[in-house]
């Protein structure tokens, strides 16, 4: 007896001895002691998180990339760690290295709406675009007020061919992201792609109204204005994008749209601004030559136009606006025979030119072939019946007092050839071929 009381007194001391060892821990403190170190561990993570966001934009995706590896691990339960992890192996061009982190997410329980846009960009840049879509429509299920994921969706149906779809689908979003420009932008790409216009220029109006010192905003629109002929709205979306413009070749379709839209509202002096020092560079840009001697004819500088001109015709050949401008100059330089083998050409290729058919008919008065001229005048007229110029000319063929005066634009003593005419020949020379 005396033996197994002596044990249990021993087991009892040992059993206290490892309990007083233990530093007297109470469950209790020992959880609590876990949540702080897990508290600390957080804002850890975050600290980490936010350096790692700056080397991400910094460029530094090395660096980041191992910050964004320390924030998992301090806090494998926040999604923000393996998002910026796919972003930088994204940014690498790594789709592996981007679909290991998004899947160590998944398998440490992790999910949230960023982490499954993610997956669609992996997946639609691998060419599933279906299996994309579907994790953008999630994504944006689980997150509406994420503009890049409606952008993404949208996109994705365009890539499938449902445009209809797309269209529809940012209309109704259009409440939520009012005040974004991005998506009035990708509204009006939209609408111009299905050739609806008038739908472009709504959402191009709206976006400029939304970010008025938007560039690439600034230049749809404006180009889309000038397209529609509405040129004094062209005029004042693109004029202000000039000074930054450079002369490299990039910047030409916007100085020929603004130099047209100049042409058309009267102002050939600042068309030709536009264009001079781009063109000293772009030498072999055939249309802004084409558009630069239309200036220059409208402004009296007929030399100017004829080489501007003559370059045009080298570098395009088969510009056939080419022919037109050229028979102008000829006429205005008083070869009214060169005017005649030029415009030949152009109706030839194109026998329903009213202004060809025009112009000849002037060339025509000019060396005594009335009926020839009153032929083309008529033919103008039998294309268009309301044609100006042609009826004008009839008239004036048809006053018995008809004589040919001076040379210039003026050519009757009797009815003379107004504004509108005269634009005929010189603003609208602005015309595509």
């Amino acid at each position: 007896m005396n033996g197994n009381k002596m044990m249990r007194i021993t087991l009892t001391f040992l059993v206290f001895a490892a309990f007083f060892a233990g530093g007297c821990q109470h469950p209790r403190h020992k959880t609590s002691q876990q949540e702080a170190e897990q508290d600390w561990n957080q804002v850890r993570a975050k600290i980490k998180l936010q350096l790692a966001n700056e080397q991400y934009k910094n460029g530094d995706l090395a660096d980041a990339n191992k910050l964004a590896g320390q924030v998992i691990a301090l806090n494998p339960s926040d999604a923000t760690g393996y998002a910026v992890m796919a972003k930088i192996s994204l940014a690498r061009d790594d789709l592996i290295g981007a679909a290991r982190a998004l899947a160590m997410a998944r398998q440490n329980g992790v999910r949230d709406a960023q982490l499954i846009y993610l997956e669609g960009v992996v997946l639609e840049q691998q060419g599933k675009t279906e299996q994309a879509l579907a994790c953008y429509h999630e994504a944006h299920d689980l997150d509406s007020t994420q503009i890049d994921f409606v952008i993404a969706e949208t996109e994705c149906l365009v890539t499938l061919g449902r445009v209809k779809d797309a269209r529809s689908f940012i209309e109704e979003r259009l409440s939520i992201f009012e005040h974004d420009a991005s998506l009035a932008t990708l509204g009006a790409h939209l609408a111009a792609l299905v050739g609806d216009t008038a739908d472009a220029l709504r959402w191009y109006t709206h976006a400029a109204m939304l970010a008025p010192d938007d560039r690439n905003v600034a230049e749809n629109y404006g180009l889309l204005l000038a397209k529609e002929q509405r040129y004094r709205e062209a005029i004042a979306a693109l004029a202000p994008l000039v000074p930054n413009l450079g002369d490299d070749a990039q910047s030409g379709q916007i100085r020929r749209a603004l130099a047209k839209s100049y042409l058309q509202t009267g102002d050939p002096q600042s068309a030709r601004n536009v264009l001079d020092t781009y063109l000293n560079v772009n030498r072999s840009d055939a249309r802004g030559q084409l558009l630069l001697a239309k200036a220059c004819i409208a402004l009296g500088d007929i030399l100017t136009a004829r080489r501007n001109a003559a370059l045009a015709r080298d570098n395009n050949p088969n510009l056939a606006e080419a022919w037109f401008v050229r028979a102008v100059i000829e006429w205005q330089d008083r070869q009214p025979a060169r005017a005649v083998a030029m415009l030949d050409h152009v109706l030839e290729t194109s026998p329903c030119d009213i202004e060809a058919h025009c112009l000849m008919a002037e060339v025509l008065l000019e060396t005594g072939k009335e009926n020839e001229a009153r032929m083309h005048f008529e033919r103008a007229l039998a294309i268009d019946a309301e044609c100006l110029w042609a009826a004008k000319g009839i008239r004036r063929l048809g006053r018995a007092n008809a004589t040919r005066t001076n040379r210039g634009m003026n050519r009757w003593d009797g009815e003379k050839l107004d504004d509108e005419q005269q634009g005929s020949v010189f603003v609208s020379l602005s015309r595509e071929g």
